[in-house]
């Protein structure tokens, strides 16, 4: 049987294709790219001035589909150079509100209770993603997102590098500083992520800190190594969704019919008395500790302000309120 021919792609396939090419190309970009080197790879053999034109037209149409590219400057290079726009083009989750996620965890709690209902399991984790949406919006400072996953994208590469990274952090209170950091482990909660390793001090001298990565607002690694300390484990540091803050509380919660969480192996203290066993464990919100409880099936004993917020809490969720 004779072969046959591949059938031609059109010019409009072509285009969309070259399209697709240059998406690809920019999104893998870890640095601004030159006009000379974009010229080059996708328009070869074109003149700059109509290299530069076609360019132009490319960017109009990968506007449209949602990848925007914007030009920047880079001292080293005497032209033009081009990157993704992250922040238009890279969209944010969506998420549920607190009042929503709580009132989805009290409707799916009877089948979570039937022992044959078959994808308990699944419907279990499913759930305990949300637990970060529970209790009320963070007051931190708020700074550039943009800026923010670059600096943090630094941190986390160094911190599987072993290498120490210089960054530049603002607190809870907008206070600035200047710091040489060791990441050791990261962890997320509540929406935010952190890392955990040692701040070198002034005097040389070491001490373990935890950062909010979208605090961190410029960050360089640098040339020194380190290796994580043999007894480093990230859960002794692993903050809970009441725990971001100043400690307001001692929580008591008293375990539910699923008996307590896994957290309260590491965090707190856990005690038996009269056959009824409860957890008491350092809180940064009443309320958040309150929706947490709720999430997790535990009934709050103490303090008085704390079981009171729980209640409110369930009465508001079934309430739909």
């Amino acid at each position: 049987m004779a072969s046959q021919d591949k059938h031609p792609i059109s010019a409009d396939e072509a285009h969309a294709e070259k399209i697709a090419r240059i998406a690809v190309f920019f999104m893998n970009s870890s640095a601004p790219v030159p006009s000379s080197r974009v010229y080059e790879l996708f328009y070869p053999g074109q003149a700059p001035a109509t290299a530069r034109k076609n360019f132009g037209r490319d960017r109009k149409t990968l506007d449209s589909a949602g990848v925007y590219l914007q030009e920047v400057s880079v001292p080293s290079v005497n032209e033009k150079c081009w990157q993704v726009d992250e922040c238009r083009s890279y969209a944010a989750g969506a998420e549920l509100g607190a009042l929503e996620a709580m009132a989805l965890n009290l409707a799916c709690q009877p089948l979570l209770a039937d022992e044959g209902f078959v994808f308990g399991d699944e419907l279990r984790f499913a759930l305990a993603k949300i637990d970060r949406n529970f209790g009320a919006a963070d007051r931190a400072v708020q700074t550039r997102t943009c800026a923010e996953s670059k600096a943090a994208k630094v941190v986390v590469e160094c911190m599987g590098s072993h290498q120490a990274v210089a960054v530049s952090y603002r607190d809870a209170r907008g206070r600035a500083s200047e710091r040489t950091f060791l990441p050791y482990g990261s962890f997320s909660c509540r929406g935010h992520g952190y890392v955990v390793g040692d701040c070198i001090q002034e005097d040389g001298s070491k001490a373990t800190r935890t950062l909010r990565l979208d605090r961190i607002e410029r960050a360089k690694a640098t040339q020194e190594d380190f290796e994580v300390p043999a007894g480093f484990d990230i859960n002794e540091h692993v903050k809970l969704p009441f725990q971001i803050g100043p400690t307001v509380c001692r929580a008591v919660f008293a375990a539910g019919e699923g008996g307590l969480p896994n957290a309260a192996r590491v965090h707190g203290e856990v005690r038996v008395e009269d056959g009824r066993e409860t957890w008491s464990v350092e809180a940064s919100s009443i309320e958040d500790a309150a929706c947490w409880a709720v999430a997790e099936g535990l009934v709050p004993v103490f303090p008085p302000e704390l079981v009171g917020a729980w209640k409110s809490t369930l009465e508001g969720a079934i309430r739909g309120e």
